[in-house]
């Protein structure tokens, strides 16, 4: 078991477990908030919701994306056919490839891990409004 438990950002190795690989469904996207500390130059606030992930499971193996549209932030909805960001009506196909709207890209990949049928995703922020893929430190 995971002392941080499932959706609680680990400390140090920056992986988050994220639930067991048996309960996620088949081919059914399924988001999960990401939780953990976060602050600025005078306060730290122990836990708050950081983000939210898609976790995608086929057989043994899942894929995982940010939950935040590349556009301005918003968070991203499955409905099941398609991802869709309300905020500014952007779509993404099931891959993450943005389909229609004004998303600048389509949603971002998350490095994802299954070990002893634990799933983990390195959850990463990424900056939004440009085409490009950058990584926010």
């Amino acid at each position: 078991a995971d002392a941080n438990g499932p959706g609680r950002a680990a400390q140090g190795d920056g992986w988050t477990r994220l639930g067991r690989l048996d309960e996620l469904p088949e081919g059914r996207p399924v988001q999960r908030p990401i939780d953990g500390a976060e602050g600025d130059a005078w306060t730290v606030a122990p836990q708050r919701q950081l983000g939210a992930v898609f976790l995608l499971r086929e057989g043994g193996t899942v894929r995982s994306w940010s939950a935040i549209c590349p556009h301005v932030g918003c968070l991203v909805e499955w409905d099941d056919a398609r991802y869709i960001c309300r905020c500014h009506d952007s779509a993404f196909a099931r891959d993450g490839a943005v389909t229609s709207g004004i998303s600048p890209r389509g949603l971002d990949p998350l490095e994802v891990r299954v070990e002893d049928g634990v799933v983990a995703v390195r959850f990463t922020r990424f900056r939004l409004g440009t085409a490009q893929r950058e990584r926010q430190a």
